[in-house]
């Protein structure tokens, strides 16, 4: 799934109409997603409520996510895990 983010903190996607994914999405708004680049910088966790989304020129992108609060977790060299949670 291809995402981008705005300075609002908008998260847009791309995925098939056709797929359960968006399907279940217009059933059920609610959605969490999860960024992990598979590294040491940390996991950024995503809750909020998409809505479908009509691309600009050029643009592929199909739902928009308004989030409602970010957690961002990061495992120190310690072995500790720092957690930063914001509500928006």
């Amino acid at each position: 799934m291809t995402y981008k983010a705005d300075d609002d903190l908008n998260i847009y996607l791309s995925t098939d109409p056709q797929s359960l994914k968006y399907q279940n999405v217009l059933k059920n708004p609610i959605v969490s997603i999860v960024v992990d680049n598979q590294d040491d910088e940390g996991t950024l966790q995503i809750q909020g409520t998409a809505q479908p989304y009509q691309p600009k020129a050029g643009e592929e992108f199909n739902l928009v996510v308004k989030p409602n609060f970010l957690i961002f977790n990061k495992k120190e060299p310690s072995g500790d895990i720092t957690t930063l949670r914001v509500n928006l």
